[in-house]
């Protein structure tokens, strides 16, 4: 009970900031670099202005650059097969 009073109260910002790596990461597939930095810290905000609700997550996520532009599996498959 005191680790998550201390974690709501005292870092917040850090666990909304690893739980939006944590979905990015997931939704696009892949491992997120210096280029993802910035959608990060707007999902954070988004989740902040939210009070922390999930669903801010989801949404940021959603209509993030990095997952809006992310190619598909049948796109990077057939390019390789092409090349």
């Amino acid at each position: 009970v005191e680790l998550k009073k201390a974690v709501a109260t005292n870092h917040k910002q850090e666990m909304f900031y690893c739980m939006a790596e944590k979905m990015m990461t997931y939704a696009l597939g892949r491992g997120l670099d210096y280029r993802d930095n910035y959608a990060l810290d707007e999902i954070v905000q988004r989740i902040e202005r939210a009070d922390g609700r999930a669903f801010a997550l989801l949404e940021g996520v959603v209509y993030s650059t990095p997952f809006l532009k992310r190619r598909s599996l049948n796109e990077t498959a057939g390019r390789s097969k092409s090349e």
